[in-house]
């Protein structure tokens, strides 16, 4: 999966930082709450998809 979203250098930087976590866990981790702030700050524009 790692390689499928993080293939270049033109990704988001803030994926790269999800991805270079020591373990998966802490990449879950790290991912969650960078989806959790872009919720914050964008509002109903992300759909939540997991959770109807």
């Amino acid at each position: 999966m790692k390689n499928k979203v993080v293939p270049g250098h033109y990704c988001d930087k803030a994926l790269k930082n999800v991805f270079s976590q020591e373990t998966e866990e802490d990449s879950r981790y790290t991912l969650i709450k960078y989806i959790e702030n872009l919720r914050k700050d964008t509002g109903n524009l992300l759909n939540n998809y997991g959770n109807k």
